[in-house]
């Protein structure tokens, strides 16, 4: 194999890695005009392909209908069957009372899932459950459970077992919470947080040292990047800002829902190249502290939008 081709292929997974990665924590924001109502009144594919093209240039490439069918056929005798050639469906993921969408695309012969959220003032665009570095072929349905429209999802290892067959299929019930998709958890335990403290390090070209602080009404957000090869490119970024009621109600009732204290210790025994390792410590008001050491902070879906959510409320 050529010297250029085996570094295109490693600056391809690179890039891969990165966007799986971002996926897999962040939610989109749509940068699409907000018509109240919009949703609810989609009756067509020709409807749902006007609402997503604005979106991005992934939404811009993908196909409905009959042509989106065969991308899903591995799933063609199980429950996820797509049967018909809708592959959009409507359900209240936000529990606000507005319809939201989960599509099913095709985008250059592969699955694309997403969901588009009616948030009563914006779309929003969530898909933090998929990982497309480490995962293949996924899909998704909605599901009633305790009268709440729930999506289950699966999919499976990016690795093919013998003769190219799709192995390790993994299965998750799926509600919406704070912001994104976390795992359903029928009986959250409130909690009172009295600190938070989040502390990343990553290394690549950058070493990139993280810090969120959540003391009382206030968040507090410290980075340094450094060069691995020349420690005199060194740089800080250093603020605080307090937090809204709804800002700190938002992150206690994802604490709550992913029911924190109930959480491992420790995720990942391996450590995975250029991805963060993350030290999580919580205190609640009685001054019981509980720490998770997240090796690749891959930790849970729960942990994942955790750390999304403290990135975005330390945002300027």
């Amino acid at each position: 194999m050529p010297a250029y081709f085996g570094k295109y292929l490693f600056l391809t997974a690179l890039i891969l890695l990165v966007l799986g990665a971002a996926s897999d924590i962040f939610c989109q924001v749509a940068a699409q005009k907000y018509v109240p109502g919009r949703i609810a009144a989609i009756e067509t594919d020709a409807q749902v392909l006007e609402l997503i093209r604005p979106f991005g240039w992934e939404f811009e490439e993908v196909v409905l209908g009959d042509s989106a069918v065969l991308a899903y056929r591995p799933y063609r005798s199980t429950r996820f069957a797509v049967r018909g050639a809708q592959t959009w469906f409507k359900a209240d993921f936000d529990h606000n009372g507005l319809p939201d969408l989960l599509v099913l695309a095709r985008r250059k012969d592969i699955p694309f899932v997403f969901c588009v959220l009616d948030m009563g003032t914006k779309f929003q665009v969530a898909r933090n459950f998929a990982n497309g570095v480490r995962r293949r072929q996924p899909v998704a349905r909605v599901v009633v459970r305790n009268g709440q429209d729930l999506l289950e999802y699966a999919d499976f290892t990016r690795w093919r077992g013998r003769g190219g067959k799709l192995v390790d299929r993994r299965t998750s019930l799926l509600s919406f919470v704070a912001g994104g998709f976390v795992e359903y958890n029928p009986r959250p335990v409130p909690c009172h947080i009295r600190q938070l403290t989040y502390e990343s390090f990553n290394a690549y070209h950058q070493t990139v040292r993280t810090r969120i602080a959540v003391k009382g009404d206030s968040i507090q957000f410290w980075e340094q990047r450094t060069d691995r090869y020349d420690s005199t490119q060194n740089s800080q970024a250093q603020r605080q800002k307090p937090l809204t009621p709804a800002q700190r109600e938002q992150l206690v009732q994802l604490l709550s829902y992913i029911n924190y204290s109930a959480l491992r210790n420790n995720y990942g025994s391996v450590h995975v190249n250029h991805t963060n390792h993350v030290e999580l410590t919580v205190e609640n008001e009685h001054g019981e502290k509980k720490s998770i050491d997240d090796l690749n902070g891959y930790g849970t879906m729960g942990l994942r939008r955790l750390y999304a959510l403290l990135h975005e409320l330390a945002r300027p």
